[in-house]
């Protein structure tokens, strides 16, 4: 699971790719660990660990020569790679090529090539100080002690200036500090050592985005994004930042593309339904609900959204009225959001139950005025006076409406471990 996480976040990191693949062996699915060393060799054609791991996965498959084919070329791109002097035995004594088998199997070892990982080569280069304090800042962060990772963050960037992580792990507790001003100062000196850094370029367009800076935010994440095409977290938070700014088309397209990369991204299906109803298309958003609500498993905002949209129809069924408002009661039985007694309160009105449905708003009112959210209250209080007065709802997501689609947050990790 934790390797998949890291593939979301860097689609095609050599190391994971091999980790799965060495682990999908390990666990008796040779098909799928074909696959996973089948990715690292169109990244690094000259892999010597992804050869070698196809000519065993070979050999294991009963073809003796591909095994040759691969175990041999991986030898002479690490000939010191003397645990594959054993397969490539196996596989030349059933090709019948006895004394060759003989040789190599005399000549066997335990040492094996490995992926290059440039992480783990920066910790490795970096001073014995440095080290030491990335990882006590580290562990003091994932803590949530957030004034002392910084103090060991600072420590290693003095024993490593040209360390990008160490100058990211400060910039992060320094926004977790609420030092806004020094941790864009410290990102951008990760990007300076690394500008391949897509942590860095993400939590930079965070930092952007929270100050409105969305012009800049934007370009952070597309940074990030001409690094790593699919990575999820910048292509949401560039999506939701284009729909604050109104660019409500192209936003939808990007949420496609990230529950496109994520179906079970619940947020992301509503954001996009949004979009198209910010647009005037009711039906690619009420399309959308369907389809995310079959991808998620019948998320409960979806079902909300579906049943706002059939609510503010110029002459909604009254079949479907009733079957919205029936998954909303049950949804209640187990959760009482405010967004769903708003929902419910929609339904019935458009149902023409106008006293209900100003029991159900003003029940919402009450909980937004207790939660001090006094502009949802005012949100609320309109639907409240078209009900009074025998109007269903119109829009059925307002811009306000209990925050939609809130950023991926930044600066969450500390990197250097």
């Amino acid at each position: 699971r934790l390797y998949l996480e890291v593939l979301e976040l860097i689609a095609e990191h050599p190391p994971t790719l091999a980790a799965l693949g060495n682990l999908k062996l390990e666990v008796g699915e040779p098909e799928v660990a074909r696959s996973y060393f089948r990715r690292l060799l169109d990244l690094q054609p000259n892999s010597a660990p992804a050869l070698a791991a196809l000519g065993k996965i070979e050999l294991e498959a009963g073809h003796p020569q591909l095994a040759v084919d691969f175990l041999e070329q991986a030898l002479s791109l690490s000939p010191a790679a003397s645990g594959l002097r054993y397969p490539l035995g196996l596989a030349l004594r059933d090709l019948g090529h006895n004394d060759r088998a003989i040789e190599q199997m005399k000549a066997r070892g335990d040492a094996y090539p490995r992926v290059a990982d440039p992480w783990l080569d920066e910790v490795k280069s970096r001073p014995v100080g440095a080290r030491i304090a990335l990882n006590r800042g580290t562990t003091l962060f994932q803590e949530g002690l957030f004034e002392q990772a910084r103090d060991q963050f600072e420590q290693a960037c003095s024993a490593a200036p040209e360390s990008a992580t160490a100058h990211l792990n400060l910039g992060s507790a320094l926004a977790k500090l609420d030092r806004i001003s020094e941790a864009i100062a410290e990102y951008q000196q990760a990007i300076l050592l690394d500008p391949a850094s897509t942590i860095a370029w993400f939590d930079l367009g965070v930092i952007h985005a929270s100050l409105n800076q969305e012009p800049q935010a934007i370009r952070c994440y597309d940074q990030a994004l001409l690094i790593h095409p699919d990575n999820a977290e910048a292509r949401f938070n560039r999506a939701n930042t284009l729909r604050r700014l109104g660019n409500y088309l192209e936003a939808a397209a990007e949420m496609k593309r990230v529950r496109t990369l994520r179906p079970g991204n619940s947020t992301a299906w509503l954001a996009e339904a949004v979009c198209y109803l910010r647009t005037e298309q009711r039906n690619a958003a009420r399309m959308t609900c369907i389809d995310g609500r079959i991808a998620t498993g019948n998320d409960a905002r979806l079902i909300s959204l579906s049943a706002r949209i059939t609510a503010t129809d110029p002459s909604p069924a009254t079949e479907q009225l009733a079957s919205h408002l029936e998954e909303i009661e049950e949804l209640l039985k187990v959760q009482t959001t405010l967004e769903l007694v708003e929902t419910k309160a929609m339904v019935l009105a458009a149902q023409g139950l106008f006293e209900q449905a100003i029991q159900w708003q003003d029940a919402a009112l009450e909980a937004a005025l207790g939660a001090g959210r006094e502009d949802i209250a005012s949100r609320l209080n309109g639907n409240r006076d078209r009900y009074s007065r025998g109007f269903a709802a119109s829009d059925p997501w307002p811009e306000e409406s209990s925050g939609a689609t809130s950023d991926s947050g930044g600066g969450k990790r500390s990197t250097s471990q």
